[in-house]
């Protein structure tokens, strides 16, 4: 299913012609994500005991938001990163407390500008520059 998928994701149009039904594949992955969203907002409304419809207000949105383009838009990873961060990061910079979306405004900003893949995106790149380039018959010599 997962390669059905990322073919998906791909090139659709190529995906189809070779043999995947891409609507069933799609209707597969909103009906996985929602499911696991229910269950997230299920589990969410447990431990709050409460829900209303000042839950997620705009500040939570744009946070949610920031976390998910900071992390790396199709990063799991990535994403639990830039959570972990931008959760401890109003505790560690109390005296910036009403300028949050602010700061969230301008870490997205420098995000999309210098690093649009997000952390994970930065630490691919991080990754595969530092790997050693194997060396040819040639140019072992030298």
């Amino acid at each position: 299913m997962g390669y059905c998928f990322d073919a998906i994701a791909d090139d659709e149009d190529t995906a189809r012609m070779v043999g995947i039904d891409v609507a069933r594949y799609k209707l597969a992955a909103f009906a996985l994500g929602t499911a696991i969203a229910g269950v997230a907002g299920g589990l969410y409304a447990h431990e709050i005991k409460y829900i209303g419809p000042d839950s997620f207000g705009f500040v939570e949105s744009v946070t949610i938001l920031a976390m998910v383009v900071i992390g790396g838009i199709g990063s799991v990873p990535g994403v639990v990163a830039a959570a972990a961060v931008l959760t401890v990061l109003p505790q560690w910079l109390q005296f910036i407390a009403d300028y949050k979306l602010l700061l969230y405004g301008v870490l997205l900003f420098a995000v999309m500008r210098f690093s649009p893949g997000g952390l994970a995106g930065l630490a691919k790149s991080l990754i595969s520059r530092r790997s050693p380039v194997p060396q040819t018959a040639e140019g072992a010599g030298r």
